[in-house]
């Protein structure tokens, strides 16, 4: 029962840790270049919608805040109001001439009670560089509030559509016809 020989196998394993090391280094590499690739996936996903929200059909505009700060306009909506500098400026900075007209305190309203406000045919004279430099539209737009996941409301949408024409050439068919019956009643 007494000790003879003590046995000693000595294995390097420095390949093996290195090996071991590298794996890991390579899983990172593919973690990053998945997130590299996703992040691009993002990137190119952001660039969509805004071409879509430039390229919408009727005007938009995101504002931000109580103040109503532009955050964002799309060209149709640059376009209406005959501006072409927002984004960061407030409507009541930016569009003196709505103010008067009450669409500021339109806007105050639907920030503070959540509710959207539709308008309708709602006619607005607006002070930009369009030809004439006071230009009536009559519009047909939806100011949507913005909440943020506390349902807070943090900013608002507007979307619309100048119907301005349409109005007008339903004013001219209006007088037409009256002009129409008035002239039956004196041939009859």
């Amino acid at each position: 029962g007494a000790l003879q020989y003590i046995l000693q196998h000595t294995v390097d394993v420095t390949e093996l840790q290195k090996l071991r090391k590298l794996r890991d280094e390579v899983g990172v590499v593919r973690r990053a270049e998945a997130i590299q690739a996703r992040n691009r996936d993002l990137a190119r996903e952001s660039r969509r919608l805004l071409e879509f929200f430039q390229q919408a059909p009727g005007f938009v505009a995101v504002l931000g805040g109580p103040d109503h700060v532009f955050q964002m306009t799309n060209a149709a909506y640059l376009e209406l109001v005959g501006r072409s500098e927002l984004v960061g400026r407030s409507v009541r900075d930016s569009l003196p001439e709505v103010v008067g007209q009450g669409f500021v305190d339109v806007l105050d309203q639907v920030h503070q009670s959540g509710q959207p406000y539709i308008g309708r045919r709602e006619p607005v004279v607006l002070e930009g560089s369009n030809d004439p430099s006071q230009t009536r539209r009559v519009l047909n737009f939806i100011f949507q509030p913005i909440f943020d996941p506390d349902d807070k409301v943090t900013g608002i949408i507007i979307q619309g559509y100048d119907v301005t024409e349409e109005v007008e050439y339903e004013e001219r068919q209006a007088l037409l016809i009256q002009e129409l019956n008035h002239r039956v009643k004196n041939t009859l």
